[in-house]
């Protein structure tokens, strides 16, 4: 059968067992996962939060973005999860 758009044609498959072993670990994940488990507060509020540090990360940078290997978002969470950034509702 021939493939619908080139696109599909290029696809190469993926062999599991030539990946390097050991690439992800859970010692080097920048998200703590066990604080977003925890997290007993307002979701939608804490994820609003999370996107408008993910902004000011992005513009002014931070010092935390090389130990967090580049990673904007999840340097965003920890932060308003571990409260070294805290925010509040504009209204209150």
């Amino acid at each position: 059968m021939r493939p619908r758009c080139r696109a599909q044609a290029r696809i190469v498959p993926i062999l599991l067992d030539k990946l390097p072993q050991n690439k992800y670990s859970f010692e080097t994940m920048v998200l703590p996962l066990d604080l977003l488990e925890s997290f007993q507060g307002n979701v939608y509020e804490m994820t609003c939060a999370a996107m408008k540090r993910s902004i000011q990360i992005n513009l002014a940078g931070d010092d935390e973005l090389d130990a967090n290997k580049g990673k904007i978002v999840s340097t965003a969470l920890k932060q308003i999860l571990t409260e070294k950034v805290r925010y509040k509702h504009p209204d209150a």
